[in-house]
């Protein structure tokens, strides 16, 4: 960064940042650097020396003092206007047992009393140690009206008796494709326990869906909460025509303070129709702040809910291998048909036989296609084996991963270790794996969803993935610590990776002249900190454009 070149401008800096500890410029140069931002741009960036030219009567001039400065951090999948209406409806997040969410559902009865009915989630399958959700447990907290609960990692629902009733669930409902609706082994009634998005959508649908300003507040919510924890710039990881119009309105006002990459939700249908209504969406006119560029194809479900498509059957069901939402041909038919049209394609992939069928997909593909280097990429991939782990690395298929989800935790002993078994179990999130084998990593949080709790917050994140602990410190023990990632690695994934997965690396993700100011201050060196300290260093300023969006109350530098 020292000897980048400065952008000749008529003009002073609009704000000049001083003595500062630059990342990664300052680790090579040893020192401290200076930095012009004139026009949402970084002018200069380097020694103080040559700061002079840059600062005028109206610069706004920060000392650091030798603070810690990041480009702004990118989340590369996950869901903002889902999280944001979560924050605004009945959130279960962050507590873990019957009791508190029997309490969190009274006191947002108590303060919505007239509501027809409760749409909310966060909840976690440890909290139902001996028993598994149930209409019946619901029904004892609530019975008056219709509640339905998303789970924390956002593939199963928990739905009382009225739920069922409005959505018209019995005995003899079929299972829904890609979907499961969980029936009494008994009496064949269902349970208030339903698994994936086809199933969920039969009681969804029986009830209007939230309104177009609804939509927004919950995105402002995101936006405000995501410029606190630093994130500049994200994947919308499910979008559809509704969200669309939210963040295209919100941008239209000028509201938008995070810039949105939108993955456009292509659902198993394999038809002309829905190839034509995605079309349109990608063509949709973007902006600086909000783009549509890719595709997003969902796969299996997820270990908690028995719905991560296995090789193996799971442990405990020695006859279910979980839930393939794509036929398997349709599938591979589906994204060689985007890549044909030069659209990437971004796979939910959890499980292992879900990983080998994406990466499957996509060799296919890229074999067979006139757009080369498209950036497809495959979220998550858990449970990834080596031999599609090298195949990564040789079709440059970016990987997507959630080290904050790479700890022990309470729904490791309650669904991972009894599912899939010790070996497979202590196999998951083979994180280092990737990187050593040549595979680009980004990160994501997938907020809102998760396991024990859910975060935003990438230096959370960071921290999980270089140590394998959780940070409640529950389980002291680091989860396959051969699995932890360099805390550089991580930083490099969350910053100047995340925006070459949003297909913007040349805009920002780097503090080098000519980039976006898209950046934050930090109070803390993260490179002298130890590592378990990560999460505690904070926020003091979120530049985004060179345009303040966040700034910490008690830091007098702004």
């Amino acid at each position: 960064m020292a000897d980048s070149p400065q952008i000749s401008s008529p003009r002073a800096a609009d704000i000049a940042l001083l003595n500062g500890l630059f990342y990664p410029a300052s680790l090579d140069s040893g020192s401290l650097l200076s930095m012009a931002i004139a026009d949402g741009h970084i002018a200069y960036a380097g020694p103080k020396a040559g700061m002079d030219s840059w600062i005028g009567p109206r610069t706004r001039i920060i000392d650091l003092r030798g603070k810690m400065v990041l480009p702004g951090f990118v989340d590369a999948h996950l869901h903002p206007l889902l999280g944001g209406l979560s924050l605004l409806e009945c959130n279960l997040s962050g507590l873990a047992s019957l009791p508190a969410y029997h309490q969190a559902l009274l006191s947002y009865l108590g303060a919505h009393p007239n509501a027809p009915f409760i749409r909310g989630g966060g909840w976690t399958g440890g909290a139902f140690p001996h028993e598994r959700p149930s209409k019946e447990l619901l029904d004892a907290i609530v019975s008056d009206r219709p509640v339905f609960l998303k789970a924390m990692d956002g593939h199963s629902m928990w739905a009382n008796s009225c739920a069922l009733h409005a959505a018209r669930i019995h005995a003899g409902t079929p299972q829904p494709p890609g979907g499961w609706i969980e029936k009494d082994a008994r009496t064949g009634q269902p349970t208030g326990w339903l698994k994936e998005w086809s199933a969920m959508a039969l009681v969804e649908s029986c009830f209007p869906a939230a309104t177009h300003e609804q939509w927004m507040d919950g995105a402002r919510a995101f936006m405000k909460k995501a410029n606190q924890a630093g994130i500049t710039a994200v994947s919308e990881a499910m979008m559809t025509e509704s969200d669309q119009r939210v963040y295209a309105d919100l941008d239209q006002r000028g509201e938008l303070s995070v810039r949105i990459h939108g993955m456009a939700l292509c659902r198993p249908e394999d038809s002309e129709p829905e190839h034509q209504r995605i079309l349109r969406l990608l063509q949709q006119p973007g902006s600086g702040f909000f783009q549509t560029r890719s595709v997003k194809l969902f796969l299996d479900g997820v270990v908690e809910a028995h719905t991560a498509w296995l090789k193996d059957p799971y442990s405990d069901q020695p006859r279910h291998h979980g839930t393939l939402i794509w036929p398997e041909e349709s599938f591979l038919r589906e994204v060689s048909w985007w890549d044909a049209q030069g659209i990437p394609v971004h796979i939910h992939a959890i499980g292992d036989a879900a990983s080998q069928l994406a990466v499957d997909a996509l060799e296919r593909a890229i074999q067979q296609s006139k757009h080369p280097q498209l950036r497809h990429q495959i979220a998550h991939l858990d449970m990834v084996q080596q031999a599609e782990i090298e195949r990564l690395a040789r079709l440059h298929i970016l990987a997507v991963v959630q080290p904050a989800w790479a700890y022990v935790d309470h729904a490791f002993f309650d669904s991972a270790l009894p599912f899939l078994g010790k070996e497979r179990s202590a196999r998951l999130y083979p994180l280092r794996t990737l990187f050593r084998s040549g595979v680009m990593l980004a990160c994501g949080s997938d907020w809102p969803f998760g396991g024990d709790d859910t975060s935003l917050a990438p230096l959370e994140a960071i921290q999980v993935g270089a140590t394998r602990l959780g940070l409640a410190g529950d389980y002291p023990t680091p989860y396959s610590p051969e699995e932890c990632l360099p805390l550089q690695v991580l930083l490099d994934a969350y910053t100047r990776n995340g925006a070459y997965a949003l297909f913007r690396e040349t805009e920002f993700g780097m503090l080098t002249a000519g980039m976006k100011a898209d950046l934050i201050v930090l109070d803390g060196n993260l490179l002298e900190m130890g590592l378990n300290h990560i999460h505690s260093a904070r926020v003091l300023l979120t530049l985004v454009e060179g345009r303040p969006v966040f700034h910490a109350a008690d830091w007098i530098g702004l």
